[in-house]
């Protein structure tokens, strides 16, 4: 059935709708056959261009991703070199003046071993975001060896008390009599 306003004057069946009068006319099978048909071919037609759209919207959000995964990695990179750069003659020179050691004096030498130390753990530091990097790239398979949990604890321990220097703190190391001697672990990343 085909609706027309009142203007169009093709009266057959008066309704009133919403306030509107309208008339109904006899349905023509060949119209209604023809309409049908393009509202199902707009309807494709409709879908297929939604399809088309995301397609094409996910592509730019997936380039647009790896952009992003690109620049956090020359990012990190460049991070690490300017990290990597003044740490290497840090430890150089840290590590010769500790072969002078007849020069120094007790706290000098504790002042040196401290700098010495605190290089390396920002060397493990710089190391570890970059293995963090390359994990994202490849896996990083861990190297585990027997490491002795008394001497792993003790330089941390030790590098602590150093750091906290004159501070009123005590730092103790006590390890349960039970705990295994020996660990496998690669230590370098504990």
């Amino acid at each position: 059935m085909l609706l027309l306003t009142a203007s169009e004057q093709v009266p057959s069946r008066r309704v009133e709708l919403l306030g509107e009068t309208w008339f109904a006319a006899p349905a023509n099978p060949v119209l209604t056959s023809a309409l049908l048909s393009f509202a199902a071919r707009a309807s494709l037609v409709l879908a297929l261009v939604t399809l088309v759209l995301g397609n094409l919207l996910l592509w730019r959000l997936t380039r647009r991703e790896s952009q992003l995964v690109r620049l956090r990695a020359d990012f990190v990179d460049v991070v690490s070199h300017e990290l990597r750069t003044p740490l290497t003659p840090i430890l150089g020179y840290a590590r010769l003046l500790l072969r002078k050691e007849e020069h120094l004096d007790a706290n000098q030498r504790e002042a040196i071993e401290l700098i010495h130390e605190s290089g390396q753990r920002l060397h493990r530091v710089v190391e570890s975001i970059l293995d963090f990097q390359r994990l994202r790239a490849e896996p990083v398979v861990p190297q585990p060896r027997p490491t002795t949990l008394r001497a792993l604890l003790s330089q941390v321990v030790d590098a602590g008390r150093r750091l906290m220097g004159d501070a009123p703190v005590e730092m103790r190391l006590e390890l349960d009599p039970d705990l295994p001697a020996s660990v496998l672990c690669d230590g370098t990343r504990v």
